[in-house]
């Protein structure tokens, strides 16, 4: 059963020759991942590990990352060239902004 929070489709009014691929398989070696970024179909999405680990970094919206740019339109993403970069010169200080 889907839970509620999936269950609206809104991609239904586009019709079936619009609806963007909704199903992915993404297969990825140690430390790889995603640079941040806003979905782009502002899609919801279930997410699986089938083995190792994930690390997910949220934020609320309208609070952008420190070191990370979006354009105007949220189209393009200015941000370090590498995930890795990003955790090792700005989540230090994303953990001590929480902390005020």
């Amino acid at each position: 059963e889907v839970p509620e929070y999936f269950a609206e489709d809104l991609f239904q009014f586009l019709g079936e020759g619009s609806r963007p691929d909704y199903r992915w398989l993404i297969v990825g070696p140690q430390r790889s991942g995603s640079k941040f970024h806003i979905d782009p179909n502002g899609t919801s999405a279930w997410n699986a590990v089938i083995r190792g680990s994930k690390k997910w970094i949220f934020y609320p919206p309208g609070i952008n990352p420190p070191g990370i740019h979006p354009s105007p339109d949220g189209a393009d993403v200015t941000s370090p060239k590498t995930l890795m970069e990003w955790f090792l010169n700005f989540c230090d200080q994303t953990r001590h902004d929480n902390d005020e």
